[in-house]
């Protein structure tokens, strides 16, 4: 019986984190769907956003003030610029 509050007062306290961050903003939202697969920098998320066909596209000033944000918020991280992609290096294994 213990275990139930205790886990039923981790959901709820879950809850309330993912309510401080809503509504989502539609700029935030397309950052979140781009990397819901994979790993992209700014100008990948922008140019998926055009793949898709996204009505509103958001300019390269909201998309980085909008990332900026979300890694301050701790919703997404950065990766080390010095580290080099997994997924560029498959693909240029494939191609070689």
């Amino acid at each position: 019986m213990r275990a139930r509050r205790i886990q039923e007062a981790q959901v709820d306290r879950d809850t309330r984190r993912v309510d401080a961050f809503l509504p989502v903003r539609a700029v935030e939202f397309q950052i979140l769907l781009s990397l819901a697969s994979g790993e992209r920098h700014g100008y990948g998320i922008f140019r998926d956003a055009e793949v898709r066909g996204d009505k509103k596209v958001p300019d390269v000033g909201t998309l980085y003030r909008a990332l900026a944000r979300m890694t301050d918020q701790g919703l997404i991280a950065g990766v080390d610029p010095g580290r080099t992609s997994d997924v560029v290096d498959d693909a240029a294994s494939t191609t070689a």
